[in-house]
């Protein structure tokens, strides 16, 4: 994340929200209890994605998708992100 970040892959907004995807995934990777994305630590970290605040990802949401399939819809608007990047 910091070397894509640091080749200009990347912007501010990217890093924080894939910062906040690798908190959310060793959450999930680390926990000895049953969480789901409802729990604390996951939803304070899901909530605060820059991604949200797109408009594609509105305009899903609006659809009242579960928390775990708006999360993937978050973790597609950035692999698209990504994937059209040019430099």
């Amino acid at each position: 994340i910091r070397m894509a970040r640091g080749l200009g892959i990347v912007n501010d907004e990217t890093e924080q929200d894939l910062n906040r995807l690798r908190s959310i995934r060793n959450v999930f990777a680390h926990s000895v209890e049953n969480i789901t994305f409802s729990t604390e630590a996951i939803a304070k970290n899901y909530a605060t994605l820059n991604v949200v605040e797109s408009q594609t990802y509105k305009d899903i949401a609006a659809v009242s998708f579960s928390p775990a399939s708006m999360f993937v819809v978050a973790v597609t608007i950035i692999y698209w992100r990504l994937v059209d990047h040019k430099p």
